[in-house]
């Protein structure tokens, strides 16, 4: 189950970036063929996310061995 939330979450966050980046590089002014452009990039960006994510479970192998001192570096 905990695995099926973090997936979700990455997932979550892939979509966030892509609609972020064009509201920002827009100055805050999002128009609407760049909105509709990112949406299609979204779509692809989080279904192959997805495939990759649950493949490689990057949520399970990048963060077992870091510790908070590893971190603060």
């Amino acid at each position: 189950m905990r695995h099926y939330v973090a997936l979700a979450i990455d997932l979550g966050w892939v979509a966030l970036s892509a609609i972020l980046a064009v509201v920002i590089r827009d100055n805050f002014v999002p128009y609407e063929s760049h909105l509709e452009a990112a949406l299609a990039y979204t779509a692809i960006a989080v279904v192959v996310s997805a495939i990759v994510f649950a493949i490689v479970g990057p949520h399970k192998t990048l963060w077992a061995y870091t510790s908070l001192h590893t971190v603060r570096r």
